[in-house]
């Protein structure tokens, strides 16, 4: 998945990144659909978790790596000078929006949201919250 999203939102001229963003869902929902056995598999590994201290620690582990660097990626910077509080606010959000959106491209590919759609809501939401 790292490597379908690249590791770095490269800005436009006018320095958004906002066309790079897209790419990057773009490819991560297409990631989705190339590779359907994929993420069923990590799904099962989250449920058997819950029955499992060793493995529910080693999940744990990974998700934290997955919040960093996640974080990382959204702000163009190595996951080691990524700081806490990106870890904790971007990475976590942008893991939960993903796993989201995973869920409904498996449960229901025909309705699932496209990139632009899954922007569009972070609009929303980031009017929301303001």
């Amino acid at each position: 998945m790292g490597g379908s999203m690249g590791r770095a939102l490269v800005p436009d001229a006018d320095g958004s990144s906002k066309r790079y963003f897209e790419q990057m869902w773009e490819s991560l929902i297409a990631d989705f659909t190339a590779h359907p056995d994929l993420w069923p598999a990590s799904m099962e590994l989250f449920m058997q978790a819950q029955r499992q201290p060793e493995l529910r620690a080693a999940l744990a582990e990974g998700t934290a790596q997955g919040r960093r660097g996640m974080a990382a990626i959204l702000e163009s910077v190595p996951e080691d000078e990524v700081p806490e509080a990106s870890v904790r606010t971007l990475g976590t959000v942008h893991v939960a929006l993903l796993s989201g959106v995973v869920i409904q491209c498996l449960s229901d590919p025909a309705t699932a949201p496209s990139a632009a759609e899954v922007l569009q809501g972070l609009h929303g939401l980031a009017d929301l919250a303001r």
